[in-house]
């Protein structure tokens, strides 16, 4: 068992070095979590080429000029990833990826933000809200998200999934 979670360890390691290297990004792990509990929104794939073309279309980085140079690409790629979450109905597909896959990676874009200090509030209505510092929302406790985990299960997904077939 040892060996296996040493080895588990590794592989971890080098995971997260190849996804930073591609241009993923990676959660830092709560103190508390050791990589045999990794939480499974812990991980952000990297965008694949249509989604970068279709980010660089539809998601200019300009758009993003007001915030920090370090955080417009995730800035980018969490309004991206929650345009194509609300817009596909169940069993509808983006570039290869269900609408439930597409809103878990908005919410783990979201996580990445929020531990960056970077949340989507200021209004009680959602066509009201923006980027905007996580500290100037009344009483938010940063965790919040990532304590939430991803809003769809493998479960969910396979279902929508497979009905879609």
């Amino acid at each position: 068992m040892a060996k296996l979670s040493g080895a588990f360890a590794v592989l971890s390691v080098l995971a997260v070095f190849a996804t930073v290297q591609s241009g993923g990004s990676v959660m830092a792990l709560p103190r508390h979590l050791s990589s045999s509990s990794m939480p499974v929104q812990a991980f952000l794939s990297p965008a694949s080429a249509q989604d970068m073309a279709d980010m660089r279309r539809y998601y200019p980085i300009e758009k993003y000029r007001s915030f920090p140079r370090s955080i417009r690409p995730l800035l980018q790629r969490a309004d991206s990833e929650q345009g194509a979450c609300r817009g596909l109905a169940d069993g509808q597909k983006y570039n290869g990826l269900s609408g439930p896959r597409r809103c878990n990676l908005s919410h783990r874009a979201f996580v990445l933000l929020e531990e960056r200090g970077w949340c989507w509030g200021g209004s009680d209505i959602e066509a009201e809200k923006h980027w905007m510092r996580c500290r100037e929302i009344p009483r938010y406790v940063i965790g919040t998200l990532r304590a939430e985990g991803d809003p769809f299960s493998a479960a969910d997904i396979e279902k929508t999934e497979r009905g879609a077939r």
